[in-house]
């Protein structure tokens, strides 16, 4: 079975290495290549390939999100693979909202095996993530895994974070509307959860684990 690639890519450089490097891999063909996403979309819709490569930004205008979208609601059994420089979480959930199956970074194929192997898996139906990328997002899940719960309510939350701002029981009293008895049990409630010796310290522990900002 031969994969069918079609490259969107808009470095003329870049775009013949590809062409040169997968047309040389036994079980994949490029089918067709371009730097221009409007009349690239024409094309794609008429070749139907398995796997397209996209590129995010072509000539300083972010134009490959957008057409992914698009090429995935009109080509069912199509991947793509975002395959960019850009590492950041921003283009990453939105080549996932997108439809993307794949995103890879630019500067990580070293060789054809990394860009082979990230074709070869979308086409099989599985997802494939630049590995940089997956430890990024293992990383981030496992901060939020580390944090500690304290089970605060909406209310405590509101007055710890009007702690931080350094308001007193008065002020947090005028900005919430509420009796400043009221703010005095909250607050008691806040520093025996968080097992804070005073609301000073509640509000560095809060903003340590990231529940206030």
């Amino acid at each position: 079975m031969i994969i069918k690639v079609y490259i969107f890519e808009d470095h003329w450089m870049c775009r013949e290495a590809l062409v040169s490097v997968l047309n040389k891999e036994a079980g994949i063909e490029v089918v067709g290549d371009t730097d221009h996403v409007p009349s690239g979309m024409e094309q794609v819709l008429e070749l139907k390939p398995d796997v397209i490569l996209m590129d995010i930004r072509f000539h300083n205008e972010n134009l490959g999100i957008e057409a992914t979208a698009t090429l995935t609601q009109k080509l069912k059994e199509t991947k793509i693979i975002i395959f960019t420089e850009f590492q950041d979480e921003q283009n990453l959930r939105a080549a996932i909202k997108a439809g993307a199956s794949g995103f890879l970074l630019k500067k990580e194929v070293q060789d054809s095996n990394t860009i082979v192997k990230a074709i070869t898996t979308v086409y099989k139906g599985e997802a494939y993530i630049t590995p940089s990328v997956t430890a990024k997002i293992f990383n981030e899940v496992k901060r939020k895994s580390d944090r500690q719960v304290f089970d605060l309510t909406k209310r405590e939350l509101q007055i710890l974070k009007l702690i931080s701002e350094g308001k007193n029981n008065k002020d947090i009293a005028a900005v919430l509307n509420i009796d400043k008895r009221t703010v005095a049990n909250h607050i008691s409630n806040i520093l025996f959860k968080m097992n804070a010796k005073n609301r000073t310290e509640a509000a560095a522990i809060g903003r340590r684990e990231g529940i206030i900002t």
